[in-house]
Parts: C-alpha cells; structure tokens; sequence
C-alpha cells in the first residue's frame, strides 16, 4: 500500500508532473495531485479513458458473456468499453531530469462498494469494479441480485447489508443517482481512511479511473549505489 516509493533520493520535495504524490488513504480520496489523472478530478464531466490494448480480467469477460446471453446488450457495450480503457498493470514513464527514472503504475484500487437502485446500475457498477481487478461489496435489496451470475463473478463479489457500512473494508464507493438513505452522511462519518463517492447511473460509464489506486517510482539513479555501472567508468 506504499504510494510513493523513493530509492537514493530525499522523500521530500516532490516536483508536480514528476513524483504525483497523495491521494490514498488519509491523504485524500485521489487522484494524485501532479500526476496525469489531476485534471480529471476537477472537472465536472470528464471525458473517458482513451482506448488501448484490451485488459484482459475474466470477471468482467464472464460478466459480459453473461450480459449477452440475457439480452443485456447496452450494459454489455459498457462493460466491453471498459476491458477496452482500463488502467489496471499501465505503466507510464514521467517526465524527470537527467539522472532521474519515474514511473507511475497503476494498480486495482482494492475493494469497491456498490449501492445500487436499480438492477441495471447493479450490473454497471459491478463491471466497472472487475474492469479494474477490484473486489466489490454489494449493498442491494436481494430483488435487484441475478440468481445465476457466473462462477467467477460470484467470487469477487460479497452482499452486505448497511450494518456493515461501518466497519467494512472498501476504498472507494459507487452510488448510483437517485438512491435513497443516509449512505452518504454513513460514509462521511467513518473513520480512517478517506471513502471516496463515485455517481453512477444505470446506462452511463463509470469513471474507471477513480477506481485504480497509483504507485510513483522515484530512481536516482546517479546516486552511488543506484547505478553500479557508474562507479566502473574511468576503471
């Protein structure tokens, strides 16, 4: 769970676009301020990930064969949509001064909680959290709970009922519009960690990105010891 990890250099002094640093834990709710994802954050509607080579996660592939046996056709296009923009095992190399390596990777965020209203919304929030290689906690009425997920779909995904709100282990929270209930004022009064809210809706995309956690590498790696070659020039 290290967000920043710094090898031959001062962990202090991170330079903004180079070492993103915060957002996890304590440190707020993300993205990383500095990094590639920070603009997201502040806008209102922000645009989908670009697409890029499919992730492969087969939670989510069993979730949209199933989708598609059911008629599920729309939440089907979403769910593809997202094997397709992914962050989850990226890897981007930032930019540095010369003697400097970072890279940012990103990794699944953990355990997601989904509270849907809807069937539908269910369904679009589960995908999204497989997409990522999460975890999700579902707080649903058992009317909205499809009897005959796939296998492995069922073992990545846990119903829970509010009374575990409290105590229960998520690091962010999907809620879809309209839902009724105190969840919110419940999740603002936890404490620890920071939970970050996500609004969802039944036929619209998640935003895929608050749903991955980021790892900043720092290398100097003309410091002794960080590059042993270097200590063999002139020999």
């Amino acid at each position: 769970h290290v967000g920043n990890i710094y090898v031959n250099r001062n962990i202090v002094g991170a330079v903004v676009g180079v070492q993103p640093f915060g957002g996890e834990g304590k440190s707020g709710t993300g993205p990383k301020a500095g990094g590639p994802l920070y603009l997201k954050r502040l806008q209102r509607h922000a645009a989908p990930l670009m697409e890029h080579s499919r992730v492969f996660d087969a939670g989510l592939d069993a979730l949209l064969g199933w989708l598609r046996n059911h008629g599920h056709q729309d939440l089907a296009t979403l769910a593809q949509g997202y094997g397709r923009t992914s962050l989850n095992g990226v890897e981007i190399a930032l930019p540095g001064p010369t003697g400097e390596r970072n890279t940012l990777a990103f990794t699944p965020r953990g355990t997601v909680l989904c509270a849907p209203k809807t069937a539908a919304g269910l369904l679009n929030q589960v995908a999204a959290a497989l997409a990522n290689g999460n975890r999700a906690l579902v707080l649903a009425s058992p009317d909205l709970i499809p009897a005959d997920l796939p296998a492995l779909v069922k073992e990545r995904v846990r119903f829970i009922g509010e009374d575990e709100i409290e105590a229960g282990e998520f690091q962010v929270a999907l809620l879809e519009a309209g839902l009724a209930g105190s969840l919110r004022g419940k999740l603002a009064a936890r404490s620890g960690a920071i939970v970050g809210i996500v609004d969802t809706s039944a036929n619209e995309p998640v935003a895929l990105w608050r749903l991955v956690a980021e790892r900043a590498v720092c290398v100097n790696t003309t410091a002794a010891g960080g590059n042993a070659s270097l200590m063999t020039l002139g020999m």
